[in-house]
């Protein structure tokens, strides 16, 4: 899927980090439990105790170099016997017991020394079977070794601690950390292999759509006062306390549209998105009253029949007076000049409603949209089209067939590329994608500068406020 990193976003990480770090404490929480339990109750003490023994002969000096290689050979026989089942079953026949640990020996090379080594779960039973051992090998060896003598050098001692002690702090330190780690590893890599949309690179990488501007996210609740009341507000750029790149960004959009009317005559635009809560509507009321402020004649359509939401921008709009609205308009045919709405603080004009339309598909499949929609581009410059969700509801590809064409609104890190590109190609068939805006994008403090994107310098940063 092309270049990975042109759609890596740091927000959009750290944010998943934060989302998700209760799985980081989670798994540190579980492995520091799996830690206790296992160092606790399963984890078995081993305990050693060693002697070590000099093989020589009893017809001479015990170390003399003559008689070494002599002794060597014997230690190796020794050493053999020292770990056999005959010499194990002997002890049990002898004692009426079972031995208590296993046994194991070893000669110290070019030596005639033979360290003899018992092990058990606990110290005396560990001290106890290399006793045993030492004590009853003659049973097998007088017979075979009656010119051999054995002495101890080092005398076996009850052991104090374990082989395999290990440390509960020691393997918290050591596994907590490594665990956790890993899990936040596995959090940035899901996150980055996310399959949405995250950069405005990967909007043009990924869709092939001419960006027509990137609008950074702007707060709803902008005072103390709205914040702790929780208000539910709408953005709005003639609002004096929006961001003057949120302003900028619509600007942008109003100029390409012009732009379009003046080179190829097209004045009616469908706003559309896949997913609900792409903020669509928003940016077709905001795109609408740009192009106001430019001079432009602009009727605003909410043809989102089944869950209409450009009324709750003009709560001023009275539906309730004589007003028919726009699912009525589509059925009967009849517009009368009394139902397009003047929003007086904005001048924009607005054919809506706040009706919900079940079969809103078969309204709008009839013949008599395409003809509302002609007679009204010849009174305005602009025609701006609010629709619903593509993912959701068919109808705006029936509505795009009225348009001269479709601008797609895609959030950021909202819907997957497949979802956006199978909207594209359906949109498509009905009229051209002329091209998207990347919407609601969030950066992090030092990547792009100013609160919620790229800042202004105080040169130009007058003319804005």
């Amino acid at each position: 899927m092309g270049n990975k990193f042109k759609n890596i976003s740091p927000y959009s990480v750290v944010r998943d980090v934060l989302m998700n770090f209760w799985v980081v404490i989670l798994v540190a929480a579980i492995t520091y439990m799996s830690s206790y339990i296992y160092v606790f109750y399963f984890n078995t003490p081993s305990y050693s105790s060693s002697m070590t023994l000099a093989v020589s002969n009893k017809s001479s000096s015990a170390f003399l170099s003559s008689r070494l290689s002599k002794a060597k050979e014997t230690a190796n026989v020794f050493q053999t016997i020292f770990q056999s089942d005959i010499l194990k079953t002997k002890i049990e026949e002898i004692t009426g017991k079972p031995l208590e640990g296993t046994v194991s020996a070893s000669v110290i090379s070019e030596t005639n020394l033979i360290v003899l080594t018992g092990k058990a779960n606990t110290p005396m039973a560990a001290f106890n079977t290399v006793s045993s051992v030492y004590k009853n090998y003659r049973y097998i060896t007088d017979y075979s070794f009656e010119d051999t003598v054995m002495y101890v050098l080092r005398s076996a001692t009850v052991p104090f601690s374990p082989d395999n002690s290990i440390s509960f702090s020691g393997t918290v330190k050591r596994t907590v950390p490594v665990i956790s780690a890993f899990a936040l590893a596995l959090i940035v890599f899901l996150s980055v292999m996310r399959d949405t949309v995250k950069t405005e690179a990967a909007v043009k990488e990924y869709l092939l759509l001419d960006v027509f501007a990137t609008v950074y996210h702007e707060r709803k609740n902008k005072t103390l006062k709205s914040f702790l009341k929780r208000r539910i507000k709408r953005v709005f750029i003639n609002d004096p306390l929006t961001n003057k790149i949120y302003i900028e960004a619509f600007k942008k959009i109003a100029v390409k549209l012009e732009f379009l009317r003046d080179k190829s005559n097209k004045k009616v635009f469908v706003i559309a998105s896949t997913n609900e809560n792409e903020g669509k509507t928003t940016i077709a009321v905001n795109t609408a009253i740009t192009l106001t402020q430019n001079g432009n004649r602009v009727l605003l359509i909410d043809l989102d029949l089944r869950k209409p939401s450009v009324w709750r921008f003009f709560p001023s709009i009275d539906y309730s007076e004589g007003k028919q609205q726009i699912s009525d308009i589509i059925k009967s045919s009849s517009l009368r000049s009394v139902d397009i709405a003047l929003d007086k603080d904005s001048g924009l004009f607005v054919l809506g409603g706040k009706k919900s339309v079940v079969h809103s598909s078969e309204y709008l499949s009839k013949d008599r949209l395409p003809h509302l929609v002609e007679k009204l581009a010849s009174q305005f410059d602009f025609i701006i089209i609010d629709t619903s969700p593509y993912a959701l509801i068919s109808d705006s590809e029936i509505i795009a067939k009225v348009s001269d064409g479709v601008i797609l609104v895609v959030k950021q890190d909202n819907s997957t590329v497949d979802a956006l590109n199978d909207t594209i190609s359906s949109l498509s068939r009905s009229a051209p994608v002329i091209g998207c805006i990347f919407n609601d994008v969030k950066t992090l403090p030092g990547f792009l500068t100013g609160e919620n994107g790229p800042g202004f310098s105080d040169t130009y940063g007058k003319y804005y406020r």
